[in-house]
């Protein structure tokens, strides 16, 4: 009896973490311990230990004789193996697999390591047990448990769509059905993640299958009342049912050439119909047709872009931009070949030299750009680099979505952020630009402020002659609040000219505002994707808030070998909530204050650190996303401006396009590809 209550307060230690009480027990009551997890006494205090995430106890018994497989023989027990990876603590997983911890025993169900990491929810927890167990052929990974389910199967049920990706591009059997006939597919479908969906087909899986009682995945998801969740991604990925293709999927090639086409479709029909009617009335039907032909695109073309990681794409994120751009500077162009010529006739010799030139410049600018590099980080393909990363990161307690991609399997650099469009992360990501249908980033970035500061001197050239332009028209009769004045004489006798210079003045606006704001940015050392962010930490009460199980600690534990506060990232799903982190801001509910945002007035106002450190009072830390870049503005512009050529004469390191991962920060040579922590402010 004496024993059993000593076993329980020992366990109790042990599931609190206080290492003080365990080292009493271990060090003057040996027979407690001896006696502890043996044949089918239950779990012992290393078991309860690592299924309450106490790593400094954990490490404490294995050192002091603890064996790591006690309950291998009891499978209604099982390991402490077994008991951490069903709740995703990495770092006790790690620690007992280093100390020999047997990695093929499996529970009750005959569930493997792989299973058990699937049930946690915590992805962290799958990647690990993939790349240090099953690349290494220690487990199987098509392996059933006594269900028949493997541990995809079972991914897709649990609706975990980072575990399912994970699982199928390790090359999992996406085939593999149940012991009641059911497939990755069926149970995707039953959990109502599209998403999950949306993967399993992508990577081929069979919509014909039909479980024992012969029902079919259309057949599960009517029943389940997810029809919706299934037919959506049959019509993105084009999967044919019954014969007939559900939705179209474009090719790369088909869909940009659609979409890059529709203005100038749009713009031809205006020139057509403006030589049968008066411009005004061409302009009417131009403006019922164009929200028409977006709907038609949105249809059966925007599904194209949409990846699988995403249940939907904007008409932004396709190279229709690109084309209103050129359409734009055709017209700019045709303009001055019509009209502003003539003001070369009247001794403005160096303006109508300066347009030209410009304007080749800046297509070759902006073609350059469009096809430009932003700065992706090549995705990672060797198992065992990936694995040397896993395990760096796990002893510096920092294994999270945070500093490791889920999409390309890389450890991920500080200022790099996955890329939409490309796939893959982008050093010092900048933002995603619609009008060049690219990311902006280390690479290119200095390649865009050249293209602003070209359009901008190219917008204010051609606002230049226009006015000139009006200047040697006939004088004319009065008109409305401009009498007599040069606008009068414009809007008189030519008005689509003077409707153009309308449009360039407001366009010139916008892109030297744009224009400031970047050059405002690289001085205070910080890109637009952090400061949206940083704004949006500052201003949103909800922005990141996260509530965990305290028992779900894993990267303190790591670190300080305590359980105190929780890292978040790596949490079970079950036990982490994440509301949207665009939320809508009291203010933004002011129209005026949303058109400044649309239009980048808005990020005039940095927050300040004041306004930071108040901030993460109030709700008691700082994102780990935030980190200080500013090391003063004198040292931010250089390190914007000029190459890491350090040999290089200073003017041609200021035109000097990056080439590869190295650029300035802090006034020091670094490679953003290999950033894992700023450099130090001097």
């Amino acid at each position: 009896m004496r024993l059993q209550n000593d076993l329980a307060l020992y366990h109790s230690a042990c599931q609190s973490g206080d290492l003080e009480k365990v080292k009493y027990y271990v060090e003057k009551k040996k027979h407690v311990i001896e006696s502890d997890g043996i044949g089918n006494s239950g779990a012992s205090g290393l078991h309860w230990a690592s299924t309450c995430n106490r790593l400094a106890v954990v490490k404490y018994l294995v050192k002091n004789g603890v064996d790591v497989n006690l309950g291998s023989d009891n499978t209604d027990v099982g390991t402490a193996l077994q008991w951490a990876t069903r709740y995703g603590y990495i770092y006790v997983m790690f620690f007992l697999i280093q100390n020999g911890a047997n990695t093929n025993s499996c529970d009750k169900d005959g569930n493997t390591l792989l299973h058990e990491a699937v049930k946690s929810g915590n992805v962290m927890a799958v990647l690990y047990v993939l790349f240090t167990l099953v690349d290494l052929h220690r487990l199987e990974l098509n392996a059933k448990n006594k269900y028949g389910e493997t541990a995809l199967s079972l991914a897709a049920y649990q609706g975990d769509e980072w575990s399912v990706y994970s699982i199928l591009r390790f090359g999992a059997d996406i085939t593999q059905q149940d012991l009641q006939g059911y497939t990755s597919l069926h149970n995707g479908v039953l959990s109502g993640n599209r998403r999950v969906v949306k993967y399993l087909l992508t990577y081929g899986a069979d919509l014909t299958k039909t479980t024992k009682d012969m029902k079919t995945v259309s057949d599960i998801a009517k029943e389940s009342r997810n029809l919706d969740i299934f037919i959506k991604p049959c019509k993105s990925c084009a999967w044919i049912t019954k014969g007939k293709p559900l939705g179209y999927r474009f090719n790369r090639f088909w869909r940009n050439a659609i979409t890059f086409s529709i203005p100038f479709a749009l713009c031809g029909f205006l020139i057509l119909n403006s030589g049968l009617i008066p411009t005004f009335f061409a302009v009417l039907p131009v403006i019922f047709l164009t929200p028409l032909l977006i709907k038609v695109v949105k249809l059966f073309v925007l599904q194209s872009y949409t990846p699988p990681e995403t249940d939907h794409s904007s008409i932004l994120e396709t190279p229709m931009m690109v084309g209103v751009f050129l359409v734009n500077m055709g017209t700019f162009i045709v303009l001055w070949l019509v009209h502003l010529q003539e003001v070369f006739f009247n001794n403005e010799y160096y303006l109508n030299f300066v347009f030209p030139v410009l304007s080749t410049l800046l297509l070759l600018c902006y073609g350059r750009l469009i096809f430009s590099d932003p700065g992706c980080i090549p995705e990672e393909t060797d198992t065992d680099l990936i694995r040397n990363d896993i395990e760096k990161l796990i002893k510096l307690g920092s294994f999270n979505c945070h500093t490791f991609c889920l999409k390309t399997w890389i450890r991920k650099p500080v200022r790099c952020s996955l890329s939409k469009l490309n796939q893959q992360q982008v050093a010092r990501f900048d933002h995603y630009c619609a009008w060049i249908y690219n990311d902006v980033g280390l690479k290119n970035h200095k390649l865009y402020i050249f293209f602003l500061i070209l359009l901008e001197t190219f917008l204010m050239t051609f606002g230049v002659l226009n006015w000139r332009y009006f200047g040697l028209m006939e004088k004319t009769a009065e008109c409305f609040l401009f009498n007599r004045t040069i606008i009068c004489h414009g809007y008189k006798n030519l008005k689509v000219v003077f409707l153009f210079l309308v449009w360039t003045i407001f366009q010139a606006i916008f892109v030297g505002n744009l224009l400031m704001l970047q050059l405002r940015k690289i001085a205070y050392g910080i890109t637009t994707f952090e400061l949206v962010f940083l704004k949006e930490f500052v201003r949103n009460r909800s922005l990141e808030t996260k509530i965990c199980n305290d028992y779900f600690d894993v990267r303190e534990a790591a670190k300080c070998d305590e359980s105190a506060s929780a890292d978040i990232s790596t949490c079970p799903k079950k036990y982490l909530i994440t509301p949207r982190i665009h939320c809508t801001d009291p203010e933004a509910t002011n129209r005026l204050l949303v058109v400044a945002e649309f239009l980048g007035f808005d990020e005039w106002r940095f927050p300040g650190e004041k306004e930071i450190q108040k901030r993460k009072e109030t709700i008691g830390y700082i994102p780990s996303w935030y980190t200080a870049t500013s090391y003063g503005k004198c040292t931010n512009i250089k390190d914007f401006w000029l190459s890491s050529q350090t040999n290089a004469p200073t003017l041609l390191r200021i035109f000097q396009l990056p080439n590869n991962s190295k650029a300035l920060l802090n006034g020091e040579v670094v490679d953003y590809f290999r950033l894992y922590n700023m450099p130090q402010a001097s």
